[in-house]
């Protein structure tokens, strides 16, 4: 079958595109605001903003629920602290910080040493 040619296709289809007439189109305007639900909310949209009321519901009642819970205790809320325990704090987050960068130091030197 050794058929060959010397068409080049490529360009052969490009001339074809430049010179074919355009298509008939059906320019026929749609009055969008003459159709039957012209300005509604659609129905899905209803229904998804009353799933959201409905989630918003339920967390507020997870927020009270839990308020109630810790009652006066004052949990998860920010409250003064007085001098002598924010110094035992500090005292107790230093001496983490020592601890942990002693371990720290100590497995470093080790490991450029070897």
């Amino acid at each position: 079958m050794g058929l060959v040619t010397s068409k080049n296709f490529i360009t052969c289809n490009a001339v074809e595109n430049i010179l074919a007439v355009p298509k008939k189109t059906d320019v026929r305007q749609v009055s969008y605001m003459n159709k039957k639900g012209y300005g509604r909310v659609p129905a899905y949209l209803e229904k998804v903003k009353g799933e959201i009321q409905d989630e918003y519901n339920y967390i507020m009642q997870m927020q009270e629920a839990a308020s109630e819970e810790m009652g006066d205790e004052g949990y998860g809320r920010t409250r003064m602290v007085s001098e002598a325990e924010r110094i035992e704090m500090l005292n107790g987050m230093k001496t983490n910080w020592d601890r942990i960068n002693k371990v720290r130091m100590t497995h470093f030197m080790t490991q450029t040493l070897q």
